[in-house]
């Protein structure tokens, strides 16, 4: 796969700065088909996500009729696509899908821009494709920030470290090395950036360089302190460790400064199992809308585990592998939740 033609032929484009839905499909299809490892539950979830982009995006090849002369071959497909819907190898290896009777190939070329949702979960599929090609990494980020000298060189870096965070299953630890070794290097000349904008992007970016991730708050609610009482009582000295109720209730409010972190004493697969499930509570800006992922880096600040703060290097490697069973923990974490 050819993941850099532009940069390669130094022609510069706008559109290498956006993301061909195709791509990602075809690699990640790939992936799927080689790698024994990769996990099937992402690879349904994210099929799902590409053919919601295309149904927006596009319209059908074809609507399947019966009294159509290619109705034959139609309905072939329509059976084989039917057939394999529950494998999700299966269904990936088609190059088309149903819905509706209204037939879609996964090769529409649909570009996706910064405006688009969700721009950052597709953009961290795409760096993510440069781990089979690290030597290109510098390369691919050196056209990317020169495609922000126009906006903030800074939003760039903040996009890069926001993927690493927001999404850490999708990166090994080598590319997230190369990644930060790259940011490290380029800082300076991303601040340097300023100094071609005018006065009215200088005023933006006055703005954005206040700008701050959305706190860990609870949602405002007349059962509020119920709820938070009752999570409490339910996690003190089983899960985390003896902490004053009022601090507890700062920490769920926002507030950090001179409180002591909450010392969580489980697995740390039990913390991101809670944090995950208490999701209708929390403040909707932590997480995306549609995928519901809360980023590690959303709670660190607040929690310690068995007394040490968050190693989000460390965490990286922590995966939901415990999803869909059934265990001690995830069941009274159901069960605590079930009863806010």
């Amino acid at each position: 796969m050819n993941l850099l033609p532009l940069v390669e032929n130094q022609t510069y484009d706008p559109n290498e700065l956006s993301i061909e839905v195709s791509d990602i499909w075809n690699f990640e299809r790939f992936q799927l088909h080689t790698i024994p490892s990769y996990d099937k539950d992402f690879a349904v979830r994210l099929l799902d996500k590409i053919g919601n982009v295309i149904l927006v995006k596009s319209t059908p090849e074809f609507v399947y009729h019966l009294e159509n002369e290619e109705a034959s071959s139609q309905y072939s497909m329509l059976k084989t696509y039917d057939y394999s819907y529950n494998n999700i190898k299966d269904r990936f290896a088609l190059d088309y899908f149903y819905y509706q009777d209204k037939y879609y190939t996964y090769y529409k070329k649909i570009i996706l821009t910064h405006s688009d949702d969700e721009f950052l979960f597709w953009f961290s599929l795409k760096l993510r494709q440069y781990d089979l090609s690290l030597h290109k990494v510098n390369d691919f980020l050196n056209f990317q920030l020169k495609g922000y000298l126009t906006k903030r060189g800074s939003d760039f870096m903040e996009m890069l470290d926001l993927c690493i965070l927001q999404y850490p299953d999708f990166f090994s630890e080598r590319l997230v090395q190369t990644v930060k070794v790259w940011i490290n290097k380029n800082k300076k000349e991303a601040r340097g950036n300023h100094v071609e904008q005018t006065s009215n992007d200088l005023k933006v970016s006055k703005k954005s360089s206040t700008r701050q991730h959305p706190k860990l708050t609870w949602k405002e609610s007349e059962n509020k302190e119920k709820q938070l009482q009752y999570l409490y009582n339910s996690l003190v000295d089983k899960y985390i460790s003896k902490i004053e109720f009022g601090d507890f209730k700062k920490h769920f409010n926002g507030y950090l400064e001179n409180v002591p972190k909450i010392n969580w004493i489980s697995s740390q697969y039990g913390l991101i199992y809670l944090i995950d499930k208490l999701k209708p509570y929390l403040n909707p800006e932590l997480y995306s809308g549609k995928d519901g992922t809360i980023a590690i880096a959303h709670f660190e600040k607040h929690f310690q585990y068995k007394g040490e703060a968050i190693n989000i290097g460390a965490w990286r490697k922590v995966k939901s592998v415990n999803r869909g069973t059934e265990n001690e923990i995830t069941k009274h974490i159901d069960l605590i939740v079930s009863h806010l």
